[in-house]
């Protein structure tokens, strides 16, 4: 069974959409029944076993580099691309080869600079072993849920992450071949829980991964796609305790001073600041002319003046989302916004009372951020039944991708007339408008193919987790041969010089600095398409920015 990082979306939205499959189907075996009636908390459903003695994927160190992959000195960036039907056939951008004796480290221009000494230099100042490190080794911490795919196909739910484990092994096999990170191997240290104990106990999961890795197997970094674990204090604080830098691959939605107080060891590869893309939300929606009369009945522009409703979780980060949005809705001329808080599980229990609030107060506009658990769409089926078709914005968080392949839950007649913004192409359009090769996309589809990873246009979801690990596994690999050390603070420091000119393959492109923990810097307009039932990019690129420009 492969090793499953949960990237792009959490748990409980493919859930979700399972549960609307099994109900819009009939299912009545006793997993479909279980998952309708406890479609988030699954411990009825799940397994009572500990944690601690569940069989795991970490139990045992195992060390990538004896997986098939690149040949020792083959360089994957000379030669070979991703499908074309996964690039929608335009050329891409790839960083450059490195000169002989370096490294490839991104450039600003998309091309790779030469690590002067190469990789296989003594590291300056670094001690022979430390916390996370050996003479031989840098140990890199990856939570997994092996079950997930099988859970959710199981669901009914036309989600799937690909094989997650061969991407990571293909990916530290091209570092290590290179001569790895100033003379030492990366290997990959995977502590795996099953995916109702991700749902149902997340801090206790969140506990026992950061306890394995900055107890039983210490490792320099965590990669890690689960918006459960990152939703978890004690996950962040245990981390921190220990320097341990997290690279983010999940759509968790932090503010600035989340960065911070979380931090300050806490850097996003898909996600960035709500200061940051509340403002260029709204700012691209008033761009668009999103705000302009439209009827609710017919779904259509129309007469009736615009009344924006916002829908979002009542937690810590959903309050702060509202607010946020307030005072954005003001600066760009619209009347204060009526608010719905539903509860954080994001069910779609609430979906009826939601949508019952928003009828009555004549809402004609539906903002939300962030989509958790695909609440949404769960709304939009209930809205779709009471016969109110709003206009909706939206942004690459609410997964426009995964809405499209699962009409069932969420109606194509709901998505009439939305607008937004997108930073993710395999995860926000088909393949049909694909927007490319990302920068440092020829790298990484080159890399991934050389380990037996390829895509096509049916697992753009697979690709775009391929390229989300791609992104976090170089970007870790340039800071650490920029700061010549291994310590939390010494990559912390060096992210503020690799992040500018850090080459994406899952994004337009970078602007990680040291104030912005976030690496997704452009952004492209994006609106839903009637005529071929279809989420497309509009325009060009613009850069993110707090002014809302």
């Amino acid at each position: 069974m492969p090793v499953i990082v949960l990237v792009a979306a959490t748990v409980r939205s493919a859930y979700s959409i399972g549960v609307e499959l099994f109900r819009n189907r009939s299912y009545k075996r006793r997993f479909g029944l279980c998952l309708v009636l406890v479609p988030l908390v699954l411990t009825a459903c799940g397994s009572t076993v500990p944690l601690s003695q569940q069989r795991t994927a970490g139990g045992v160190i195992s060390d990538p580099t004896a997986q098939g992959g690149a040949q020792a000195g083959a360089d994957p960036l000379s030669g070979g691309t991703v499908p074309g039907d996964v690039a929608g056939g335009a050329p891409g951008v790839g960083p450059g080869v490195s000169g002989s004796g370096g490294s490839a480290v991104a450039g600003s221009n998309g091309g790779a600079q030469a690590n002067p000494g190469g990789t296989t230099a003594t590291a300056i100042g670094a001690a022979g072993s430390g916390f996370g490190w050996d003479s031989k080794n840098i140990y890199i911490g990856v939570p997994t849920a092996d079950d997930f795919n099988k859970v959710v196909k199981a669901a009914g739910a036309n989600f799937n992450n690909g094989d997650v484990h061969a991407d990571i092994d293909a990916i530290v096999k091209d570092i290590n071949s290179r001569g790895g990170v100033l003379g030492r191997k990366i290997v990959i240290a995977y502590h795996d829980a099953a995916t109702t104990q991700y749902s149902s106990n997340p801090s206790v999961v969140a506990q026992s991964m950061c306890s394995y890795f900055t107890q039983d197997r210490p490792v320099v970094a965590v990669i890690n796609g689960s918006p459960q674990l990152e939703a978890q204090g004690n996950f962040h604080t245990c981390l921190e305790k220990k320097q341990v830098t997290l690279l983010s691959l999940s759509s968790t939605v932090y503010s600035s001073n989340d960065y911070t107080k979380l931090g300050p060891h806490l850097f996003s590869i898909i996600s960035l600041s709500t200061d940051v893309l509340v403002p260029a939300f709204v700012g691209a929606l008033k761009r668009q002319g999103f705000f302009s009369g439209w009827d609710t009945t017919l779904g259509a522009p129309g007469k009736a003046p615009v009344k924006v409703g916002l829908l979002l979780p009542d937690d810590t980060a959903g309050r702060y989302v509202g607010k946020l949005f307030k005072a954005t809705l003001a600066r760009a001329g619209q009347q204060p916004p009526v608010e719905y808080y539903y509860p954080p599980a994001g069910s779609g229990t609430q979906s009826q009372s939601e949508v019952l609030a928003f009828t009555s107060a004549k809402v004609t506009h539906v903002l939300n951020l962030p989509p958790v658990e695909l609440e949404i769409a769960l709304f939009q089926r209930q809205a779709e039944q009471q016969h109110y078709r709003p206009r909706y914005g939206f942004t690459s968080f609410d997964l426009p991708l995964t809405v499209e392949e699962n009409a069932v839950v969420a109606p194509p007649a709901q998505q009439v007339g939305s607008m937004g913004i997108g930073w993710l192409p395999l995860n926000d359009t088909n393949a049909s408008h694909d927007a490319g090769l990302m920068p440092g996309g020829k790298r990484c589809f080159a890399t991934l193919k050389a380990g037996g990873q390829s895509f096509d246009s049916s697992s753009r979801r697979a690709a775009f987790s391929g390229a989300a690990l791609c992104d976090g596994l170089y970007l870790l690999r340039d800071a650490l041969i920029q700061a010549k050390r291994f310590t939390g603070d010494d990559l912390l420091r060096a992210m503020s010089v690799v992040g500018p000119r850090f080459a994406p393959a899952v994004t337009f492109g970078s602007r990680l600095s040291g104030e912005n923990h976030g690496i997704a810097g452009y952004y492209t307009d994006q609106r839903y398409d009637s005529a071929c039932s279809c989420f497309t990019y509009v325009g060009g690129r613009h850069a993110f920015s707090a002014a809302g420009r």
